[in-house]
């Protein structure tokens, strides 16, 4: 399973949904929106930032090329957990 948070630091969802990950022992990476650096042309920023200005929320979180605000990732994150574990790709 792949999974990647658009967030901010100092969001606090962006913080649980970190947290939650973690007590998963999920792996995640972490994309700084507010990070000067970004290629909006690249590594599915745009895409996180059109799901961002539809939801007007963060995180965005990107799990397995699917994008979702929190509730619906962690949903999402356990349905595959159900089916039989996480698949590091």
């Amino acid at each position: 399973m792949e999974i990647t948070i658009y967030g901010k630091r100092g969001c606090s969802l962006c913080r649980k949904a970190k947290e939650k990950l973690e007590r998963l022992n999920l792996p995640y990476v972490f994309k700084d929106l507010d990070a000067p650096d970004i290629d909006w042309r690249q590594n599915g920023y745009r895409c996180a930032m059109a799901e961002y200005c539809i939801y007007d929320t963060l995180p965005i979180i990107c799990v397995d090329g699917g994008y979702f605000e929190y509730a619906p990732a962690m949903k999402r994150v356990k349905q595959v957990l159900k089916k039989g574990g996480p698949s590091v790709g």
